[in-house]
């Protein structure tokens, strides 16, 4: 819901997109990161024992989350906006690499379809990054 407001162009609707399309699913990413990190892990196929990655993860979601509802609620402007929707696009971009490099190693019953693994995370980074930059 968030991306749609990402794509309005009206006043305040980036203000929107960055709470909705980066806050809202960042400060959830922490949630289940830190305090849901076993059945995330799981559901991720990334399963460990030793949650310390996962929860430092859910922290970085934290902070960028935070970073999201700060620029929003303390008004900011859109610039500043601008820069957590692109921080959060780099940090997709990445995960988007560890999720390929870690799809591509496991033996193929193992492996969730690409399309949620690579696709998504890859869809959501191209689509927060050209918001951000159509939106400076």
């Amino acid at each position: 819901m968030g991306i749609y407001f990402g794509f309005q162009g009206q006043p305040g609707d980036f203000a929107v997109f960055c709470l909705l399309g980066v806050g809202a699913p960042t400060a959830a990413g922490f949630v289940r990161h830190v305090f849901l990190w076993r059945g995330d892990a799981r559901l991720l196929g990334f399963e460990t024992r030793d949650p310390s990655w996962m929860w430092e993860v859910g922290f970085a979601n934290l902070a960028i989350a935070g970073a999201a509802i700060l620029t929003v609620a303390l008004d900011w402007g859109t610039k500043a906006q601008a820069t957590v929707v692109i921080t959060m696009g780099i940090y997709m971009l990445g995960a988007t690499i560890v999720h390929a490099i870690s799809w591509q190693k496991k033996a193929g019953e193992q492996r969730v379809g690409a399309v949620k693994a690579i696709g998504l995370p890859f869809a959501y980074a191209v689509v927060l990054l050209v918001v951000a930059v159509t939106n400076i």
